[in-house]
């Protein structure tokens, strides 16, 4: 399971969702300017050529502001994950911070980039204000209320919008399979639909998407997990509830095993129940192997080509989300904590750049499953 709200060095290192909110800082001086020329390498392009997105979580912060790192997000990604987080930008009933992330959704329009990823309702993310709420109406309303502000200041640069992250707990226990928390204790079972309804009517255009982690590799209630997500999915369709498609985080690891045919019959289910597929969350964990570079970045990128020739596979899946784009900025440290970060004190190797910004070969295997996959109709603006 991931960490809940990661505390990383006092002061500098926020949660692992909160670093993306500084980015703000890095994008909001940059020059308004139309989108920057895509390379014929870059990801974007590859995805696009196959009808797909790709895009990034730009994690960046103090104190490396990197103007040469705002250039590659611009030209890697035509998709870009913010915060905007509930309880940073609502510290109270009815205000509304817009100036968390104003940096990023400016860089998101001035670029030509469109935003995806951002949680309207997490159990981790609720102001702290919510969680004095007693009665189930306020609740109601409060949730409402929070999904018509979010999209009346982000609707229309939004592709994607994870109404709903991280419900499911089948380990605890509850009959309807969601986790036990204020949110399920005040609402039952019926918050994710509450959720919905309201994110139909004030993001009418982009996929609402229900988003959870652990289900890719083999490891702990991941079959669980699976079975408890495609229940929840017949029971919301039942209810008419207004979903759109799946995000899955795929947060990989060199010390899982990883089962092709088993994540394919997943994504299967997903499917055939008309969703769309979003991988949203895409990174790949190094701790398990030696510290040597080139053995390690090849050992990196294997396991993201094994795993998106799977995924890619299904032409339900619209789009590709990284975890990051550079080395350099990542929420894999030891801050995150023990268990995602390497025990010898070397820096992790993640992700598609290095921490210089330059092309590895996770670049290459990301660029190459993208651009051989299946052709599918380019998912909705």
């Amino acid at each position: 399971m991931l960490p809940s709200g990661s505390h990383g060095i006092v002061g500098l290192m926020p949660g692992r969702r909160d670093l993306l909110a500084l980015l703000g800082a890095t994008v909001a001086g940059m020059p308004r300017q139309g989108r920057a020329a895509q390379s014929p390498a870059s990801l974007a392009a590859a995805a696009a050529s196959r009808g797909l997105r790709y895009g990034a979580a730009p994690f960046s912060y103090p104190p490396a502001f990197s103007p040469a790192y705002d250039e590659l997000v611009a030209q890697q990604c035509a998709l870009i994950a913010p915060v905007l987080n509930w309880r940073i930008i609502s510290p109270a009933p009815s205000k509304f911070i817009e100036g968390t992330d104003r940096g990023v959704v400016d860089f998101a329009r001035a670029h030509g980039l469109q935003l995806t990823g951002a949680h309207l309702l997490w159990h981790e993310a609720l102001p702290a204000w919510f969680g004095s709420l007693q009665h189930a109406s306020g609740a109601h309303a409060a949730i409402e209320q929070h999904v018509s502000l979010m999209g009346r200041h982000y609707a229309d640069v939004t592709w994607s919008v994870n109404v709903v992250n991280e419900a499911l707990s089948p380990t605890d226990d509850r009959p309807d399979g969601l986790r036990d928390d204020h949110l399920s204790r005040l609402l039952g079972s019926t918050y994710p639909s509450i959720a919905f309804r309201a994110a139909r009517a004030a993001f009418p255009h982009a996929y609402l998407l229900y988003n959870d982690y652990g289900m890719e590799q083999d490891a702990g209630d991941m079959q669980k997990r699976r079975q408890s997500l495609l229940a929840r999915i017949d029971e919301w369709q039942a209810a008419r509830v207004p979903i759109d498609g799946i995000g899955l985080q795929a947060h990989l690891s060199l010390a899982r095993s990883f089962d092709p045919d088993s994540y394919c019959a997943f994504l299967e289910e997903i499917a055939a129940r008309g969703l769309r597929i979003v991988i949203t969350e895409l990174d790949v964990l190094d701790a398990a192997v030696p510290a040597a570079i080139g053995p390690r970045d090849q050992a990196v990128a294997a396991l993201y080509a094994r795993y998106l020739q799977a995924a890619l596979s299904n032409a339900s899946v619209a789009a590709v989300v990284t975890w990051g784009l550079s080395d350099r900025y990542t929420w894999l440290t030891p801050e995150t904590g023990p268990s995602f970060a390497r025990t010898d004190g070397v820096a992790t190797r993640p992700l598609p750049f290095d921490a210089a910004f330059r092309p590895k070969p996770a670049f290459e295997a990301i660029r190459s499953a993208l651009s051989s996959c299946p052709m599918r109709a380019l998912s909705k603006v």
